[in-house]
């Protein structure tokens, strides 16, 4: 079982990836601020509400992924429909 706060190192092994990642995700924002105590130069995260975010965002994405595929979807027929009727047309 995990702590909930827990320091960089930590964070790094949890999700798999390197402490810089972790800290470009701090920088890029994808860790927001009140996922996290800073106190000089030590962080402690919030490794529950991180995890929240990462699913969060992971089902987000999903739903935009099948959104744009249905989209394509739609104007493949409509462009396969319009060059049947231009078929038809000549």
């Amino acid at each position: 079982m995990t702590t909930k706060y827990m320091n960089i190192s930590a964070i790094a092994d949890y999700f798999a990836v390197s402490v810089s990642t972790v800290r470009g995700w701090v920088k890029q924002g994808l860790i927001p601020r009140d996922a996290y105590i800073k106190i000089g130069s030590t962080y402690r995260f919030d490794v529950v509400m991180i995890e929240g975010l990462f699913r969060t965002k992971s089902a987000e994405d999903e739903s935009t992924e099948i959104d744009m595929e249905e989209e394509l979807q739609e104007e493949t027929e409509d462009t396969e429909a319009l060059l049947e009727t231009i078929d038809e047309d000549m």
